[in-house]
Order: structure tokens, then C-alpha cells, then sequence
């Protein structure tokens, strides 16, 4: 059963953010006018303009400018300007610095074409005895094994994937810039599985450009809280709890978001609030009101104060999943079919390589395979 609470939160957060982008764009154009008539009017003088943002023709935001600008944000889209800010900052880091596929033409003992390798598996091969590079040139991009392969007769029409020739390339839009690499099946499971369903298999490891891959990780975490939902027994009692990975203290909390309020909001806060928050952190840090006004040093410490604690008690959604269908082979080839099939559904990518299919293989046979 679909958590209608999940997917409406979803659709909030996905609004918001949607808003904030439509917002920025609406504002910078009108900072750009502003520019415009001030310079016409200023005898040709540059007009100052504090608004930094715009939409790139990517669809990706620039830096914008909020704190400066004269124009007044709602908090929660000034929010989902720092969420998207830090989120385009982060984005070179987690990009793949070398490309994914080096497409790697392994060949049998007669010359045919087995599989596309990486260049690391190929040097393994040639390390151990097992195979040559063609030519004695590594640079041929062509390995040749001196030993049959096992189950290449009856590999048939499955083999397309391994042996077609792989882009670097985002398989939903075909971008090639900032790629990283993609779990059709989230992580979180995979690194569960027994080894036959994960070691050696790369068909379920695409590539996504940060666009494509962040709409993908929305309506991933979005399903996976389906499942874990359906999964997670009921409870009675909070300190019994096996969903929440900490225990919330509120207190400290309370302590935590006062602190961070008078650091950074303090000029968009009442004054009677900013009173009571101030008076809060005064009787966390033992100061009474002559000892001066809170330091930054003072509102830091109530800022770094722990208020959370780890539930011993505690079961990821993966857990729960994978023990429900741990000795189900079955269940665990269904399971996997079933995020590919989510996969094809969010994203309907243009760009997979040719021989990807949901009833492609789910295990492999891990015996005597190179690292």
C-alpha cells in the first residue's frame, strides 16, 4: 500500500524547490530591467545589480546573490536557495574523475568478441597469465584470453550488454558533463545481498548527469520508504522504536534552534521572541543577565550541543527488506526486476546501452572472476 503522507511530502519538497528556481528567475529578470532603466537614465552609468542568479540553459542555477538583494525572499525559498547552492557546490566532488567505461574488448582463444571490459580487469587477466593484450599493445584496447570461457555457447542473446560498446554518457538526457555513477537498485539493498547477486555485475551501475540523478534519488527515497513502511512491524511505544536511527532530545533541540536563530536570523525575529530565545541559551550555559550580551562564542556552543542520541534499538528499511527475502532467491530476483522496472519508469532514458533490459540477469557465477 503507497503512503499517500510520503508521496504528498514529496510533492511539497519538489514544489518548493520548484518555486524557488521560478522565483529567482522571476526576480533576476526584473533586477535586469531595474539595470536597464537605471542605465538609461544615468546618462549611460552602469546600474549597480546585487541579484547574481539566473537559470543557465541547462536548467541549472548560478549563485544568487540572496542576502544582498534588496528584494525580499520568503524564508522558505531563501531555504531552497542554500539547499540548491550547496547542492551545485557539491556537485564537481561527487562527479567521476576518470570515465566510467574504458570499453576494454576482451576476445576468446578464436577471436570473438566476449565481453567490454574495464582496463583494469584486462591488466588482471594479463598479470595472471590468462590473457595478452593484442599486438603486445595495451594500447589496442584489445585483451585476448588463452583458456574457453565458461558458458559462452549457452550465453546467447544475454551476452549483448557485456559485449556492446558503453558510453560516458548520462543515459537519461546524454549529457557528458559532472556524470557519476548511478544504483538502479538503491545501495542501501545491494550491499546487502547475498554475493551472487552483486559481485561482477555491472548491469544495474549506470550513469546520470546531477540532474537526472538527484530526480531519480527523490522518487528513490520516495518508493524506499514504501517498502520499508510495509515492511516495519507496528509499535506501541517510543522506546521501542526501530524506524528512527536517533532519539530526539527536544529540550536540547529547542536549545540548538535558538541559538542558530540569533547567529544567522536574528534581524528577521520579533523582538519579544528574540528575548525569549536569548533567555533560553542564558539558562543552558549557566549566564545570568549581567554577564552581557551572548558572545558568537556562547551561540556556538548552544549550536554544537548533541541532541541526538543513537536507538540501540534501531533497523534500517534495508535490513528489514533483505531479511524478509534473505534465504528467497526468488524474491530477491523480483525485487531486483522491480527497481529496474521503477528506474525505466521515473526516467525513461534514451541513452542505455544497448542490451540493458529488466530480464537481463540478477546473479552471476563469482567463481574464479578477477577483482
Amino acid at each position: 500500500m503507497i503512503s499517500s503522507k510520503v508521496a504528498w511530502r514529496g510533492e511539497i519538497v519538489i514544489g518548493i524547490a520548484i518555486s524557488a528556481v521560478a522565483l529567482i528567475t522571476f526576480y533576476n529578470f526584473q533586477h535586469q530591467n531595474h539595470g536597464q532603466n537605471d542605465k538609461k537614465g544615468n546618462g549611460g552609468k552602469r546600474a549597480k545589480s546585487n541579484a547574481t542568479t539566473n537559470s543557465s540553459s541547462n536548467g541549472e542555477m548560478r549563485n544568487y546573490n540572496w542576502q544582498e538583494s534588496s528584494v525580499e525572499l520568503p524564508t522558505h525559498v531563501e531555504r531552497e536557495i542554500i539547499k540548491e547552492q550547496r547542492r551545485q557546490a557539491k556537485v564537481p566532488h561527487l562527479a567521476r574523475k576518470s570515465p566510467m567505461y574504458d570499453n576494454v574488448q576482451m576476445l576468446s582463444p578464436d577471436g570473438e568478441l566476449l565481453s567490454s571490459i574495464s582496463t583494469k580487469k584486462g591488466r588482471w587477466y594479463v598479470k595472471k597469465g590468462l590473457a595478452k593484450w593484442v599486438n603486445n599493445d595495451e594500447q589496442t584496447k584489445q585483451v585476448q584470453i588463452n583458456f574457453e570461457p565458461k558458458g559462452r555457447a549457452a550465453r546467447g542473446g544475454s551476452g549483448t550488454y557485456m559485449k556492446t560498446e558503453k558510453r560516458n554518457v548520462c543515459v537519461c538526457c546524454g549529457k557528458d558533463e559532472h556524470i557519476m555513477r548511478h544504483y538502479v537498485v538503491p545501495y542501501a539493498y545491494r550491499q546487502l545481498f547475498p554475493p551472487k547477486f552483486k559481485s561482477h555485475l555491472s548491469h544495474d551501475i549506470v550513469i546520470l548527469c546531477p540532474k537526472c540523478h538527484l530526480h531519480c534519488e527523490q522518487q528513490t527515497q520516495k518508493r524506499s520508504k514504501e517498502i520499508d513502511a510495509m515492511h516495519r512491524p507496528p509499535t506501541s511505544r517510543e522506546d521501542d522504536d526501530t524506524s528512527q536511527k536517533f532519539v530526539i532530545d527536544k529540550h536540547l533541540k529547542k536549545i540548538r534552534s535558538a541559538g542558530l536563530t540569533l547567529m544567522n536570523w536574528k534581524h528577521k525575529v520579533p523582538p519579544e521572541k528574540i528575548a525569549e530565545y536569548d533567555a533560553m541559551v542564558r539558562l543552558h550555559l549557566g549566564l545570568d543577565d549581567d554577564s552581557g550580551e551572548l558572545t558568537t562564542q556562547h551561540l556556538q556552543t548552544a549550536i554544537d550541543v548533541q541532541y541526538k542520541i543513537f536507538n540501540p534499538h534501531y533497523i534500517s528499511g534495508a535490513e528489514l527488506v533483505l531479511r524478509s527475502m534473505m534465504d528467497d532467491f526468488n524474491k530477491i530476483e523480483e525485487f531486483i526486476r522491480s527497481w529496474r522496472r521503477h528506474f525505466l519508469d521515473t526516467l525513461h532514458p534514451r541513452f542505455l546501452p544497448a542490451g540493458w533490459s529488466v530480464d537481463s540477469p540478477v546473479a552471476s557465477d563469482i567463481r574464479g572472476t578477477p577483482p
